[in-house]
């Protein structure tokens, strides 16, 4: 019996890939950094309090600004990111989650009147399954999407 063991062949680097558990994944969940969490909960809740519709156009500012108010109340654990640095986040989220060029910038938007710049994001549905990817969690969301608003290029 010795002999077997001491002669088994060990797959030594498939003992270096942990396995993919349901309690490993609510592991990353409870340990998303504060800008996944703040956009975790953009995702899930989509309603008037967090985003309004969903739009695939809004400005920038008002992201940023809606990050910002969260942030303040949350006391995240980090540093509050200012306008670069949340846009760099979306470029490493889309990114990692097989999105790469996405968000878009650049464009311009009306926000109260006022043309400023603005990003243009993917489809709701595409947003979460972008996260999901990038976060490696499996969100249960709500099935009542929030109806996506395409605004008109400005």
């Amino acid at each position: 019996m010795l002999d077997y063991f001491l002669n088994y062949e060990v797959d030594w680097e498939l003992l270096r890939v942990p396995p993919e558990t349901t309690a490993k994944r609510e592991m990353r969940a409870e340990s998303l950094s504060s800008e996944d969490e703040w956009w975790r909960e953009v995702l899930e809740a989509a309603d008037e309090a967090s985003w309004g519709q969903w739009q695939t156009r809004i400005a920038r500012s008002v992201v940023v600004a809606r990050y910002s108010e969260w942030f303040d109340d949350f006391k995240g654990r980090g540093n509050k990111k200012n306008a670069s640095s949340l846009g760099a986040y979306f470029a490493r989220h889309f990114k990692a989650g097989g999105m790469p060029s996405w968000p878009k910038t650049g464009s311009k938007v009306q926000n109260n009147g006022k043309r400023e710049n603005g990003c243009v994001f993917p489809s709701l549905a595409e947003c979460r399954a972008v996260f999901d990817k990038a976060t490696g969690t499996e969100h249960d969301w709500p099935d009542d999407e929030a109806q996506t608003v395409h605004s008109p290029a400005a």
